[in-house]
């Protein structure tokens, strides 16, 4: 299959790419910006990169025209809530404004193509817990300028599949971790601290937020796995989440990482890294995908933590 991927060589297309050229598809990325080390990777994994926006409609449908590709999966986004507090427009632009653009530039040039548009857990916005587990069902409340840009691009992409009759298929990823993830997120800066400590040879310190709160956690090997699935089995105009279903405190989190280190590691808390708000739990449940798919995590949270640890050991 002639597979087109958006934001190929961030930390999710990366892992989704080597995957999907495993199992013999001719890919096809996009990135904004095109660096030699981005150029390098594509040329190891056998991917054709290509500089585009999403959020230029020019370069963007003169890719997709081009291609012609037979499916699309749209990961190129703003991804993340203190990146689009810093600047909402930028976040719009690229999560809702991008997203239309995919999906004008899939109706013009390769109208059979199947869409796969991934948005986040993060549309649901706070869910008591006695609600939870939280399903596709729940309503859509977004309270922070990320997950809202998120939740209208599920929207748009929901319009151009009943109003438009485009394949698209909507996919609602909880949290998810392992190699090669920036460290703007809570497993990777933990994990990278830890590295970092170790290269001391010396015991160190580790700088921590509030370590209560519950995240709902699965191996980034197993979400693209998923989004290989999706690619035969979802059904056009669907929605899924993505999730373990079991919730892993932070305060796991950093005990696993610190008690791998190779050093004596304590924990500090640092009341800048708090949130002002910060929910006790989140819990996805994934049952309606699973039951499609047979889909369900493989790799334990400790493996994905360890892969974690040692991807940074080899980057700081």
């Amino acid at each position: 299959m002639r597979i087109l991927i958006t934001g190929a060589a961030g930390f999710v297309g990366r892992h989704l790419a080597e995957r999907l050229r495993a199992a013999g598809h001719d890919l096809v990325g996009i990135e904004h910006v095109c660096t030699p080390a981005h150029h390098e990777w594509a040329d190891r994994v056998g991917l054709a990169l290509k500089e585009a926006s999403v959020a230029e409609r020019e370069s963007l449908f003169a890719v997709v025209a081009s291609v012609k590709p037979e499916a699309v999966i749209h990961l190129a986004a703003v991804t993340s809530v203190p990146e689009s507090l810093r600047d909402p427009l930028l976040a719009w632009r690229v999560n809702l404004t991008g997203t239309i653009n995919v999906l004008d530039a899939v109706r013009e040039h390769a109208a059979a193509a199947r869409v796969l548009v991934v948005t986040s857990s993060e549309v649901y916005g706070p869910v008591p817990p006695a609600e939870q587990p939280i399903t596709e069902d729940h309503p859509l409340r977004p309270v922070t300028p990320y997950a809202a840009t998120k939740a209208a691009a599920d929207l748009a992409a929901y319009q151009y599949a009943a109003g438009n009759g485009l394949d698209v298929v909507r996919l609602r990823p909880f949290n998810h971790t392992g190699p090669g993830q920036s460290d703007r997120f809570v497993c990777s800066a933990f994990a990278r601290q830890v590295a970092e400590i170790e290269k001391t040879g010396e015991p160190g310190r580790m700088m921590v937020g509030n370590l209560t709160p519950k995240r709902d956690f699965t191996d980034v090997r197993d979400v693209v796995r998923a989004y290989e699935l999706d690619l035969e089995h979802g059904e056009a105009g669907g929605v899924y989440n993505l999730a373990s279903g079991r919730p892993r405190a932070i305060q796991w989190v950093a005990d696993t990482l610190t008690a791998a280190a190779r050093v004596r590691i304590d924990l500090v808390h640092d009341p800048e890294r708090d949130r002002p708000v910060d929910l006790p739990v989140v819990r996805g449940s994934a049952d309606r995908f699973s039951a499609l798919t047979g889909w369900a995590p493989q790799i334990a949270m400790e493996q994905t933590l360890a892969d974690l640890l040692d991807w940074w050991r080899e980057h700081v």
